[in-house]
């Protein structure tokens, strides 16, 4: 059996899918933004400081804070139409959708079979 993956994006306005020729989805990269500015800070070599994550680690653990990871499958979706020059649509987190409920997508399968793929955002 193959698990698919399946997530919902929400749109405000009225659209047309079937006008649309060229459709790329992907992952929002913000990686630069999720750092922070301290991050800019050489590691090794000239101009860094010995020890400096492991002192820092150290420090947030003894005020309590913990440091969120990076997490690429986390990030917004951006779903571009009609190529570069095209509409740009980006999905924003809300909480997702199985916050209070359980969404399924339900497709014929071979032999009449129905599959049942449970929704992830």
């Amino acid at each position: 059996i193959r698990q698919k993956k399946h997530n919902v994006m929400r749109f405000n306005t009225n659209l047309d899918f079937a006008q649309w020729k060229q459709v790329k989805m992907e992952r929002e990269n913000n990686m630069k933004e999720f750092k922070g500015l301290d991050e800019d800070q050489p590691k090794f070599g000239a101009g860094s400081e010995f020890g400096r994550d492991a002192r820092e680690e150290a420090r947030r653990k003894k005020f309590g804070i913990t440091s969120k990871k990076y997490k690429p499958e986390n990030q917004p979706w951006i779903l571009k139409v009609g190529g570069k020059s095209g509409k740009k649509f980006k999905g924003i987190r809300e909480g997702g959708v199985s916050a209070n409920a359980s969404y399924y997508v339900f497709t014929h399968g071979k032999a009449g079979t129905i599959e049942a793929f449970p929704l992830d955002e």
